[in-house]
C-alpha cells in the first residue's frame, strides 16, 4: 500500500484526491499497523480486519485522508453539474 502510493506520487498523481485503497487482514496485528502508516501517509483507505474467504469482517477504520479527499471533491463536483 505504501510502496504503491509512492509510486503513484512519483509519478505526479495526487494519492489524496486520485487514490482509494481498501485493505483487508485478518490478523489483529496487520490491522493494527496499517491504519496509522496509511494515516501517517496521507493515503484516503479503509482499513479492514476480516476473512476475505468467508467475507466476515470484525473491525474496521477510516483514515482520516479520506475525509478530506471527500470534502475537497464536493465542490469541484457541484461545479460539473448544471441544473
Amino acid at each position: 500500500m505504501i510502496a504503491a502510493a509512492d509510486a503513484l506520487a512519483r509519478k505526479g498523481f495526487d494519492i489524496g484526491t486520485q487514490l482509494y485503497v481498501e485493505a483487508i487482514d485478518i490478523s489483529q496485528l496487520c490491522f493494527r499497523m496499517s491504519y496509522p502508516q496509511a494515516s501517517l501517509r496521507g493515503i484516503p483507505a479503509t482499513i479492514r480486519r476480516g476473512n476475505t474467504l468467508s467475507l466476515e469482517m470484525f473491525d474496521h477504520a477510516v483514515t482520516p485522508a479520506l475525509f478530506g479527499s471527500y470534502a475537497r471533491a464536493i465542490p469541484s463536483i457541484r461545479d460539473k453539474l448544471q441544473f
